[in-house]
């Protein structure tokens, strides 16, 4: 065979189908979850191996069998797999829109304070640890267990307190401090005037799945300690009315705040 032993031995290989299982078993765990119980493995795997052999083993047409299949939308797969470091920070900053400089020099300052983040919890960017890259994504059992620990836990929590509260002025201190900014979160909501709403729109952003009536009444007590619903709209509705009044805008903004500090302290914050 001479120098075309290599490419007979990787012919020989992509022969066995379960070379075609082997790969979209990774896809599933990547997209979906890291175990594969047996109806899975014959409904869904089986036939994205199938596509994947019938299309000379394009990634792609297996990919679009499982993204565009209703098993991938099923809820009960949602929010199975823990946001890596970089989804983490990213889903404070970007969902819930904290404010960073517009100058070039000063948004460069912001995201390097977010590349200190992931640094700091085990995930900097263009930093892989090695040729199989990060364990949560290839090391069984734990898979996506492997980004929380004794370490990275506590430092996921700080950030998100610090965020709520004082806030992170950026790498040098060069730009506008980031924060999350409650009271405009909240004018973004479709009914901001009812307290249910307010929690129900907030947790449909923040979390996979639906909150239980149980969590729901956990967190509505949060925005009003011991108080009626009408409180709320009394008083959110007074800060509408006078929006530049900052003892109206500080009593709205503190109620907002614990709520807010409260959802991304709960697990379903750390999954997606």
């Amino acid at each position: 065979m001479g120098d075309q032993e290599y490419a007979h031995l990787i012919d020989l290989i992509f022969e066995q189908d379960e070379v075609a299982r082997f790969i979209c078993r990774k896809l599933y765990r990547w997209f979906v979850f890291y175990q594969i119980p047996d109806d899975v493995e014959a409904n869904v795997i089986e036939p994205m191996a199938q596509v994947l052999i019938d299309n000379d083993y394009e990634i792609r047409y297996a990919l679009e069998a499982l993204l565009g299949s209703q098993h991938f939308f099923d809820m009960q797969y949602g929010g199975l797999i823990i946001k890596n470091p970089i989804e983490f920070m990213m889903s404070i900053v970007k969902t819930l829109e904290v404010d960073t400089s517009t100058e070039l020099d000063k948004l460069h300052d912001s995201w390097y304070r977010v590349f200190g983040f992931a640094s700091g919890v085990q995930m900097a960017y263009y930093e892989v640890p090695e040729v199989a890259g990060w364990q949560a994504y290839y090391r069984a059992p734990l898979f996506y267990r492997n980004w929380l620990n004794a370490s990275t836990l506590p430092l996921r929590m700080a950030h998100t307190d610090t965020f709520m509260t004082n806030g992170y002025y950026p790498f040098q201190g060069n730009g506008d401090l980031m924060r999350v900014d409650v009271v405009k979160l909240a004018a973004s909501l479709d009914d901001p005037l009812n307290p249910d709403s307010v929690v129900d729109e907030l947790a449909r952003l923040l979390f996979p799945q639906p909150i239980s009536p149980e969590r729901h009444a956990v967190l509505k007590e949060i925005l009003l300690p011991g108080l009626p619903d009408f409180e709320w709209t009394v008083e959110y509705g007074d800060y509408l009315a006078d929006p530049a009044n900052s003892d109206l805008a500080s009593a709205v903004d503190a109620k907002l705040r614990a709520l807010v500090k409260a959802m991304l302290s709960m697990p379903d914050f750390y999954l997606h």
